[in-house]
């Protein structure tokens, strides 16, 4: 008994010993108190550090050369997420998916009314940059489609390219031919005035048969150095298109899989290339002013007055039309 008692005695003595170790490491610490003071906005969200990779991408003017973009939808084939020309090669209309959605588009950083043929018909040529932010991070720049945004950047006098120009030559199959020409200069010795004068001409076959495009543009701008902080340009532009659309829409039959009498010609045209037209004039004035008040505070204005006039008349074959033809019954 004696000797059981001992045993007890140490074994607890140890255990009180341990949990009063235990209790102390375990105390709180009182720390320092830090006041942390800041200014913010709602409405300048380019100041708040995001925390994540931005789905962004800028396609610069000598991208769009090294690549050779006729039609503005051909970015997609270099880039990813993207799906190009999801109604084939059209004539005249640039076609975006984005992540397998539609996009929203816009010029020079102001929104363009977009509803099937009836969206602005961007010249390739006119650009100097593409701005594509995908996904809902195009919403960070106001109401866009899930897809995302496409800003289209045109062409302004910069000082830099004061008296130099550029004549471009183009020529290829489908009966590809062009003439385009773009010149900055400067009205005033001091360079504060310059004007840039950007034309182009580009004529061509459609893929399908008897279909075509022919597309006029021009667009002078003019920029105004008021002093160092304050910026005013003035941007003007006229384009017309004229063709045979490519209404074509090819069934299953005859296209992914033989039907009775065969495959269908990758050419074949199943609308009326006799009656099919198709007319586009749109034209645009605007500004973009600038003044910068120091001190991180600046004050930017931009207006856009764009119209566009468009005629479209295409003949479209449904499955009752082109039955008989590939031998379905």
């Amino acid at each position: 008994m004696k000797t059981c008692f001992l045993y007890i005695s140490v074994a607890s003595a140890v255990l009180l010993a341990l949990s009063s170790a235990y209790a102390t490491e375990n105390q709180p610490e009182q720390l320092e108190t830090i006041n942390v003071v800041t200014e913010g906005s709602m409405f300048r969200m380019g100041e708040v550090p995001f925390h994540q990779a931005k789905s962004a991408v800028s396609i610069t003017r000598d991208q769009l050369d090294a690549q050779n973009v006729d039609k503005l939808d051909e970015i997609a084939k270099y880039q990813a997420g993207f799906a190009n020309q999801v109604f084939g090669n059209d004539t005249n209309t640039n076609w975006f998916r984005v992540r397998g959605a539609e996009v929203s588009q816009a010029v020079n950083g102001l929104p363009t009314f977009s509803y099937g043929f009836f969206t602005p018909y961007v010249d390739s040529f006119s650009l100097e940059a593409i701005e594509v932010t995908k996904g809902a991070d195009a919403m960070t720049f106001g109401a866009a489609q899930s897809g995302g945004l496409v800003n289209y950047v045109t062409k302004r006098a910069h000082k830099d390219q004061i008296g130099h120009g550029e004549f471009k030559t183009t020529f290829g199959n489908h009966n590809q031919y062009g003439f385009a020409a773009d010149y900055t200069g400067a009205i005033t010795n001091d360079k504060s005035i310059r004007y840039r004068v950007v034309a182009n001409y580009l004529g061509r076959d459609g893929d399908w048969e008897g279909t075509d495009n022919q597309t006029l543009y021009i667009a002078p701008t003019l920029t105004w150095d008021i002093s160092d902080k304050t910026h005013f340009t003035l941007l003007t532009s006229y384009q017309r298109d004229h063709g045979t659309p490519s209404s074509n829409f090819l069934p299953q039959e005859g296209t992914l899989v033989a039907s009775p009498n065969g495959y269908i010609n990758r050419n074949a045209n199943l609308g009326d290339k006799v009656n099919d037209t198709e007319t586009n004039r749109q034209y645009s004035i605007g500004y973009e002013f600038n003044h910068d008040f120091g001190n991180g505070l600046s004050f930017d204005s931009s207006y856009t007055y764009r119209h566009i006039q468009n005629y479209h008349r295409g003949s479209y074959a449904y499955p009752s039309a082109y039955a008989p033809l590939l031998g379905l019954h």
